[in-house]
């Protein structure tokens, strides 16, 4: 039988209620702010640098003017990391969702550690 799989992240928290009611299984890789933040520095900066498009068929870049504006993906994620983080945890104890198997992995190694488990999985570190 196939299985319908959906992988959504942070940005898609407007549709999250709708997409949450019909899946069983949520993978929530809920890192430290630090990770995140080192992790979006790495590649915004590498982005800005080499100022390669974002997407595959797109002209959008990351700018150096775009990092430090009041839209800058760090200011998003000063605001919202927060925000979001207590919204799932919040939502997660909802008992409309209790139909889901909640997988909350705290750190690069438990996400590793996760997908070494699955069966016939390649090795990851």
């Amino acid at each position: 039988m196939l299985q319908l799989v959906r992988v959504i992240d942070n940005l898609y928290t407007r549709s999250i209620e709708m997409i949450w009611s019909e899946v069983d299984t949520v993978i929530w890789l809920d890192y430290a702010f630090s990770v995140n933040l080192y992790r979006l520095t790495k590649r915004t900066v590498w982005r800005a640098l080499s100022r390669k498009p974002l997407w595959k068929n797109s002209n959008n870049r990351e700018s150096w003017r775009m990092m430090f504006s009041k839209k800058s993906i760090f200011l998003w994620m000063f605001q919202k990391y927060p925000q979001n983080k207590q919204r799932y945890l919040t939502m997660m104890q909802d008992p409309k969702y209790q139909h889901i198997r909640f997988i909350h992995l705290t750190s690069p190694r438990e996400a590793a550690e996760f997908l070494n488990s699955m069966n016939g999985s390649p090795k990851y570190s």
